[in-house]
C-alpha cells in the first residue's frame, strides 16, 4: 500500500478516512519517484496507491503514471479515482498503464450526496464517459445500498446510470455503520436502522458479504437485502464474465436492466441452493458452466426469442466462455516470464531486419463462431434476421491486463498467429519462407510481398498480439 498524497477533499459523514486532514496534498515527486523506482524494480506483484483522489490534480497524475509506465514490468496497480479532470491525454496513460480504477460513486442521487457531504461525481456520467467509451481504460464503480436519504427507485437509478457507461465491474456494499463517524455514532438523528448479524441471518441470503454494522435508510426494509443479495450475485457470477452474454440480454430486456439482473441473480440463487455451493468469482465449476446456460435459455424464452437467434445466442455464450479461459490460464505467466528478458522495441522499425525475430506476445485461443462476429456484437438488433456467415476470431489477454480483446482474423493473419510460438519466436525471413510455401500450395490466391506481409504483423503488433524483437 502506497500512498502519494495525504488527506481527502470529502468529509463523508460514513467514513473515517483520516478526517482531520481537510486538504489532500501531494508528497514530493522527486521522493515518489525513487520510491516507485524501488518498488517497480523489487517487481512486487501489485501497488495498492492509497490516494483518496489519485487524479485531483492532472499535472501531477500524468507525471506519476509515465512514470510508472516506464519503468513497470510486471506489478498491477490500483487507484481510486474520480475521473473530475479526465482528458484524452490522462486517459491515455491510464490505458497504457493497464491498472484497475476504483470510482467510488456510492449514488447519483444529488440530495443524498449532499446529505453525505460527498461530491457529486457529475462529469463521470457526461463529458469523461465520452472519453473513456472508446478507451479500454479499466475502471469499476462502486455503489452502496441503504444510503439515508435513498430510496429504492433511486438505487436502481443509481444502477441504471453506472450501467450505462460501461465499467469492468460494479461493485456493491450494504451501508456499514463505522464507529467514531457522524453516521456510525448516531444513525438515528439519518433516520437510519441498524441491524444485528442475527437479522440478517434470518434472510435467504446467499453472496459472501460481511454484513457487520449493517444500516439502512427508513425507506428500505430489511427484506431488500434479498433483492440486493440477487442483484450482488448477478454481478458477482455474470457481469465481467459474460459480457457478450449479459449486455446482449440489457439490450434486449425491456423493463431496464435491473430487473433483468434480479430475475437471473434469483435462479442463480436457486441452484447454488440446491447444490450446496458458495459463491466464488474465481472457482467455475462444470455444473455451474452448465446451469449458467439453463438460466440464459430460461431469460431468452422469458423474451419470447425466436429459434434462429438462440443458436446466435449460444456463440456468444461460447465466445465468453473462452474469453474466461483465456483470462485464468497460468500460461499468460510463463509467457511473460520468457519475455521478461527481450528487449521489446517500442515503435515497429520500418525495415524488419533479419536479425529481428517476431514472437506472440499473448496467451489466446482462435475459435471460429457460426456467425459473422461483428452480426453477433449487434445480435439485439439484429434479432433473427442475423446470417450465417462463419467468423474465425483470437481472443487473447496481455499479461496483466484485466480483460480479453476478440480481433476477427483473415486466413493470413490466422496463419502468422499459429505459426509463430510463443516464446521462441521466427526471424523474418524464416516467417515469410513459412508464410510464401504455405499459402502457394493452398488455394488462396494472394498476392505475396514483403510490404504486403509487413502490413500483416503491423496490425498484429497494433493490438499487443506480436512483439518484434532483437
Amino acid at each position: 500500500v502506497y500512498e502519494c498524497s495525504r488527506g481527502c477533499p470529502n468529509r463523508c459523514i460514513y467514513c473515517q478516512f483520516i478526517r482531520w486532514r481537510k486538504r489532500q496534498n501531494n508528497f514530493p515527486c522527486e521522493k515518489i519517484k525513487k520510491e516507485l523506482k524501488w518498488l517497480l524494480d523489487q517487481e512486487v506483484e501489485g501497488i495498492h496507491f492509497a490516494d483518496a483522489v489519485f487524479d485531483r490534480d492532472p499535472e501531477f497524475t500524468k507525471k506519476i503514471l509515465a512514470f510508472v509506465n516506464t519503468y513497470n514490468r510486471r506489478s498491477t496497480l490500483l487507484f481510486y479515482c474520480s475521473f473530475a479532470t479526465l482528458t484524452d491525454e490522462l486517459a491515455d496513460l491510464f490505458e497504457k498503464t493497464h491498472c484497475q480504477i476504483g470510482v467510488g460513486v456510492q449514488t447519483t442521487n444529488k440530495n443524498v450526496l449532499k446529505l453525505l457531504k460527498r461530491a457529486h461525481f457529475k462529469r463521470l456520467f457526461g463529458d469523461a464517459a465520452k472519453i473513456l467509451k472508446n478507451r479500454s481504460v479499466n475502471f469499476y464503480i462502486e455503489l452502496m445500498f441503504g444510503l439515508p436519504g435513498d430510496t429504492m427507485d433511486s438505487f436502481k437509478k443509481s444502477f441504471e446510470e453506472s450501467l450505462n457507461i460501461n465499467p469492468s465491474f460494479i461493485m456493491i456494499f450494504p451501508l456499514a455503520l463505522i464507529k467514531g463517524t457522524p453516521l456510525g455514532n448516531n444513525p438515528e438523528s439519518y433516520n437510519v436502522t441498524k441491524y444485528s448479524e442475527k437479522d440478517i441471518k434470518s434472510l435467504d441470503l446467499k453472496c459472501d458479504i460481511k454484513y457487520l454494522n449493517l444500516g439502512l435508510s427508513q425507506d428500505f426494509g430489511l427484506k431488500d437485502l434479498e433483492l440486493f443479495d440477487d442483484i450482488v450475485l448477478t454481478c458477482f457470477y455474470y457481469y465481467n464474465r459474460f459480457q457478450y452474454c449479459l449486455k446482449y440480454l440489457q439490450k434486449r430486456w425491456k423493463d431496464g436492466s435491473f430487473d433483468l439482473y434480479q430475475i437471473i441473480g434469483k435462479k442463480t440463487k436457486i441452484f447454488l441452493k440446491n447444490t450446496g455451493q458458495v459463491p466464488s468469482n474465481r472457482g467455475f465449476t462444470n455444473e455451474l458452466k452448465n446451469e449458467i446456460q439453463v438460466i440464459f435459455r430460461d431469460v431468452l424464452n422469458m423474451m419470447l426469442v425466436g429459434s434462429e437467434e438462440k443458436n446466435a445466442f449460444k456463440e456468444l455464450y461460447k465466445i465468453d466462455f473462452y474469453r474466461i479461459t483465456v483470462l485464468h490460464s497460468p500460461i499468460r505467466e510463463k509467457i511473460f516470464t520468457s519475455l521478461k528478458s527481450f528487449h521489446a522495441l517500442d515503435k515497429i522499425p520500418p525495415a524488419i531486419e533479419s536479425s529481428d525475430r517476431i514472437i506472440k506476445n499473448t496467451f489466446g485461443k482462435i475459435i471460429t463462431v457460426n456467425y459473422s462476429y461483428e452480426d453477433l456484437t449487434n445480435l439485439s438488433g439484429l434479432k433473427s434476421n442475423i446470417r450465417k456467415i462463419s467468423s474465425v476470431i483470437y481472443i487473447y489477454a496481455p499479461y496483466n491486463f484485466a480483460d480479453a480483446s476478440i480481433m476477427t482474423l483473415s486466413k493470413e493473419q490466422e496463419f502468422i498467429i499459429d505459426l509463430l510460438s510463443n516464446d521462441h519466436g521466427f526471424k523474418y525471413k524464416s516467417l515469410t519462407n513459412a508464410f510464401r510455401k504455405f499459402f502457394r500450395n493452398s488455394e488462396q490466391k494472394i498476392s505475396i510481398s514483403d510490404k504486403y506481409l509487413y502490413s500483416l504483423l503491423k496490425e498484429l503488433y497494433k493490438r499487443d498480439i506480436i512483439k518484434i524483437i532483437r
